[in-house]
């Protein structure tokens, strides 16, 4: 049996438990709690059987592995009707960087006395941290509640004044571990956080639990990053927190890899950095602060055309700001237009994901690793009521030797609210791309009353 199939059963498996034990168990009465949990013994028998009819389907290699958040369903019947369905029809993976598991180190770390002192002493500090926005704001945990396509709706005449901003924000390109004392492959699970002016609470664009924990590796050793869920605020100064954790054989055998707080003092507009370290690893976050910017947040990229062929063998996508743009001669008289890697934002890329496929619904939807983008605001032009063009969506089809076989692009101009939608054609597959405008609320503050 295939691990991606493994780990498929031993995900359902496990969800089986938790309902069971977290949920079932104190929430509900004593009849619908029996019925409940007949139905969940029912279901991981069901999962038995899925997983022995697994083990002998010949699947040829044409067909596609089985998408990681495959439902099994209470009833042998309708699980015996999913598994004909799975053997007919293309299905392809679901979910970005599958969780590991099995923990496959053959020994675990040791900290000296002096690290573990310098450890203790960084999170007594960040526990100090904590106390004073517990403090402020109340939960440390809460998170930002506030849209990202809040005023999308709103014309814009609509758009209420004073309340509302296109000033300053930043974009995050990456977080990467820079270098590490402790032998690599790390097993890296926790959260890394913005806190803005904007409302005081968590913008989290990298969570993971210890079951979820990431394969950092030396050639790969930034993490997965999925967020924000709406853009940061670059007025006065920008917290981010970092909670990671590096997974052991047990849990109580985890050590806390870095807690800590950084700072980014919005002074000026440009790229930086946020530099991360202790006594075991340096980190570094990669950011960009913008001028005047609006949010985008991408609602659908679907294939609507030629079908998925393009994208046998993955693909990637993701966006850039003009101004980036940097122009190589080729030696021949042409100009060739390349864009940096340090200033793109990764929206997907099949190389992050479950069998090296694009994650996709059998309907040609992308499911993307990232949907919230900070855009910079171009020059008004007089000749025609909007801006103009200042970022550029680009989508990639990787070959079989994973080098870009095919590449489209198109460029958008913002907006302040409303949404845009286009279609750019590479190979026999047309994309379509949906996107939400909207500017940025100045304060959760105004929104009282």
């Amino acid at each position: 049996m295939d691990d991606e199939m493994e780990q498929l059963c031993v995900q359902m498996e496990e969800m089986v438990d938790f309902l069971r034990s977290e949920i079932i168990q104190p929430c509900c009465r004593s009849r619908e709690k029996e019925d409940i949990l007949e139905q969940l013994s029912d279901l991981r028998s069901n999962i038995c059987k899925f997983r022995s009819k697994l083990s002998i389907l010949s699947l040829s290699s044409a067909v596609d592995p089985i998408p990681q958040n495959y439902r099994s369903d209470t009833t042998q019947e309708v699980a015996e009707e999913d598994i004909e369905r799975m053997e007919k029809l293309q299905l392809i993976p679901y979910a970005c960087k599958p969780p590991k598991y099995r923990y496959s180190k053959d020994e675990d770390t040791e900290l000296t006395g002096s690290d573990k002192e310098e450890i203790d002493l960084e999170e007594v500090v960040f526990r100090r941290y904590r106390e004073r926005v517990e403090s402020m704001c109340g939960s440390f945990e809460q998170r930002t509640a506030l849209c990202s396509m809040h005023f999308a709706h709103y014309t814009p005449r609509q758009i209420p004044s004073g309340i509302v901003t296109t000033g300053a924000t930043l974009q995050i390109f990456s977080f990467k571990i820079v270098s590490c004392e402790l032998s690599w492959p790390l097993y890296v699970y926790g959260v890394i956080a913005a806190r803005d002016r904007v409302d005081d609470r968590r913008n989290i664009f990298f969570g993971r639990r210890r079951c979820y924990a990431q394969l950092v590796t030396r050639d790969d050793p930034s993490l997965f990053l999925f967020g924000p869920s709406r853009v940061i605020s670059a007025v006065d100064r920008v917290n981010f927190e970092v909670e990671l954790y590096l997974k052991g054989r047990t849990e109580s055998l985890d050590i806390p890899l870095f807690k800590k707080r950084g700072k980014h003092h919005c002074s000026s507009t440009g790229f930086s950095t946020v530099p991360f370290s202790n006594c075991l690893c340096k980190a570094e976050l990669s950011l960009e602060q913008l001028g005047n910017s609006v949010q985008a947040t991408f609602l659908s990229v679907c294939i609507v055309g030629g079908g998925p062929s393009t994208f046998k063998y993955g693909g990637r996508l993701y966006c850039i700001s003009l101004a980036h743009e940097v122009m190589v001669p080729d030696g021949q008289g042409n100009v060739e237009v390349v864009d940096p890697p340090s200033s793109q934002v990764v929206l997907i890329d099949s190389r992050d994901c479950a069998g090296g496929k694009l994650p996709m619904y059998n309907t040609g939807l992308l499911d993307l690793a990232t949907g919230v983008v900070s855009v910079p605001i171009g020059k008004w032009n007089y000749y025609s009521p909007e801006y103009d063009e200042s970022m550029k969506v680009v989508v990639q089809a990787y070959s079989l030797s994973g080098d870009v076989a095919a590449q489209a692009h198109v460029k958008l101009r913002p907006k302040l609210s409303n949404t845009s939608r286009v279609e750019c054609v590479i190979g026999n597959s047309k994309v379509e791309i949906v996107i939400a405008w909207s500017v940025m609320l100045q304060s959760e503050a105004h929104l009282v009353g």
